[in-house]
């Protein structure tokens, strides 16, 4: 015959504690509020069959000491589900000392889908210790979470790459992220998903600051169906990018109307592809005013060449990937028709109209035709055998801005 005990009698130092009978208490009754719970001698329980009995709604949390008595406690025995039903559940919460549970040892999955996770008290735990590297981010229920809770978590602690990608982690506020508490290595840049991040959400400005730029994996993101769109590109810290960061941008979704004009200034053009994304043309050209887009900024290679007298040979655009910016006179105007200046002549050498892209718009000798009011156009040489040539006979000016359409 088992042995059974009584816990009236017993004392906090007792290994009696093994053989309570816990599913004899009557846990409908007064019973459970006489024990006293202060006492129980937790490494003595017979953990398991026996403590499944245990109504854990119905333990007066606010008698457990904390600490070194409760070190055995078998957190996986403990049923969420009954502290939920207990109609108590703030108030447990707010008894239970959550830098003393041993999150290693709950049952991840099935035993954890009753915590209340916005009930938790994240500022108790001890994000110093290596018992944090118990949680299993994967089962964390973000719709339960408050604001003020993302500001207890720890987010240098947080295992990225466990956490639930897709449907679970949309319901994370991107906004209240800590971003000053992440730790930014290569490794971040692998372990967070970058396509489910809900960038309309981020806190542009004093939360985004703190977002390292060279650790965001350009390529994961959701160019396709929108997901970057709500990205503040103006919050971009440009400078800090690489050539890897350039290539996997998808710069026909940029909106370079958000940048202000220092931070347009800082993005490298001879490192944009904008080759692949002709359709940016027209909202850089409209923007030509208000950030001053010039052939110094762009490239101190390029430059403007003025023709006051006799004829200039302009420098060659790049083979495949030079463009050439022709300015007409705006007195001039005929409808969409300018007239480069009185006795300005164009020539351009081994361009073919079709065939190696006229960007919309038509020239002639002395006349050009363009849907820009500023009397612009723009030809891009994509030939990748030959070099293109302008020369100007007379009064005028060229840009030549190679590296707007660097390759």
């Amino acid at each position: 015959m088992t042995k059974e005990v009584a816990w009236s009698g017993l004392g906090s130092g007792s290994k009696d504690w093994e053989y309570v009978a816990w599913s004899k208490i009557n846990w409908s009754g007064s019973e459970p509020s006489s024990i006293n719970w202060g006492k129980v001698n937790w490494s003595s329980l017979s953990w398991g069959k026996a403590t499944k009995a245990i109504d854990w709604g119905k333990v007066d949390w606010d008698e457990i000491v904390w600490g070194d008595a409760t070190k055995d406690f078998n957190w996986k025995s403990v049923q969420w589900k009954e502290i939920k039903d207990s109609g108590k559940e703030s108030a447990i919460y707010e008894l239970i000392d959550w830098s003393s549970v041993a999150w290693g040892d709950l049952s991840w999955g099935v035993g954890t889908d009753d915590i209340n996770w916005g009930k938790v008290i994240w500022s108790q735990l001890d994000w110093s210790s290596k018992n944090v590297q118990g949680i299993d981010w994967f089962e964390i229920d973000w719709t339960d979470l408050e604001k003020s809770d993302y500001s207890q978590i720890n987010w240098g602690k947080v295992q990225w790459e466990e956490l639930d990608w897709g449907v679970a982690t949309d319901d994370i506020n991107w906004g209240s992220v800590q971003w000053s508490e992440v730790k930014w290595t290569q490794k971040t840049e692998k372990t967070i998903d970058w396509y489910h991040v809900q960038w309309e959400e981020v806190a542009w400005g004093i939360g985004s600051q703190y977002i390292d730029w060279t650790k965001v994996d350009w390529s994961d993101l959701d160019w396709a169906d929108g997901g970057s769109d709500g990205i503040d590109y103006d919050y971009v810290k440009w400078s800090a990018l690489d050539s890897g960061d350039y290539a996997d941008i998808n710069w026909g979704k940029v909106q370079f109307k958000e940048l202000s004009s220092d931070d347009f200034k800082l993005i490298q053009f001879d490192k944009v592809p904008l080759y692949k994304y002709t359709n940016k043309l027209d909202e850089l050209i409209s923007l030509n005013p208000k950030y001053g887009i010039s052939a110094a900024q762009l490239d101190k290679k390029d430059d403007t060449y003025i023709c006051s007298s006799g004829k200039v040979d302009l420098v060659k655009t790049n083979a495949g990937l030079g463009v050439i910016k022709i300015i007409g006179d705006s007195s001039k105007k005929f409808g969409d028709l300018f007239e480069l200046a009185k006795g300005t002549k164009l020539k351009i050498s081994n361009f073919n109209v079709g065939t190696d892209y006229l960007v919309e718009g038509s020239l002639s000798k002395s006349k050009i035709k363009t849907k820009y009011n500023d009397g612009t156009l723009f030809i891009y040489n994509k030939d990748n055998s030959k070099d293109i040539y302008a020369q100007l006979t007379g009064l005028g000016k060229v840009y030549t801005l190679n590296s707007l359409l660097a390759k």
